[in-house]
């Protein structure tokens, strides 16, 4: 190749990397919520709930919950996979009065800390809980890592290929007052 064309297919790789690493640099910045109380609130929902934040997203709630919803009608997905990250300064994600399923999925490296109280508290729901943790997902509380109370179906926790699930304080999952039964899947992660 002519000594010329060389410079110029140089020149142009050049700016193809400069150019990928800031569309990057970009999505990392547009990708962050966060508030001085709550990073996202919601109450008084008569429909279903969604909230996604995979692929490195960033949620945080300086003064209080990272995740606080209450009074929902419908169900409530929260999304946390590949690289997501809920910080909370009480807790990481607090859900109550639930009229459907709540399902949380945090596999695949996502994290959840509740800084001074849970990591997940969950509470007063009239269908399913499922949290699933696998993958390297972390759950950290500084008193429960999981906390779910008043439950009317099933409860099921997947914590496997490597999930961490952590209270420092109090217990890596803590439940009580579940009308059917709760699940666990554990398979050699820690709790």
């Amino acid at each position: 190749m002519r000594p010329e064309l060389e410079a110029v297919l140089e020149a142009y790789r050049q700016d193809a990397a400069i150019e990928e690493q800031l569309i990057q640099e970009i999505l990392t910045v547009l990708a962050v919520i966060e508030g001085s109380d709550e990073g996202i609130e919601i109450t008084r929902v008569r429909g279903d709930i969604r909230i996604d934040n995979r692929f490195e997203g960033k949620i945080i709630g300086h003064g209080d919950d990272g995740i606080y919803i209450d009074d929902a009608r419908g169900d409530v997905r929260i999304d946390n996979r590949f690289g997501g990250s809920v910080y909370g300064h009480d807790d990481g994600v607090h859900i109550s009065d639930v009229g459907d399923r709540v399902s949380i999925d945090n596999r695949f490296g996502g994290t959840i800390t509740g800084s001074h109280d849970d990591g997940i508290d969950i509470r007063d729901v009239r269908d399913d809980v499922r949290i699933s943790n696998s993958f390297g997902g972390r759950i950290t509380g500084h008193d429960d890592g999981i906390k779910i109370r008043d439950v009317r179906d099933d409860v099921t926790i997947t914590n496997s290929h490597g999930g961490t699930i952590t209270g420092h304080h109090g217990n890596g999952i803590d439940i009580s007052d579940i009308s059917l039964h709760w699940q666990s899947r554990l398979d050699g992660a820690r709790v």
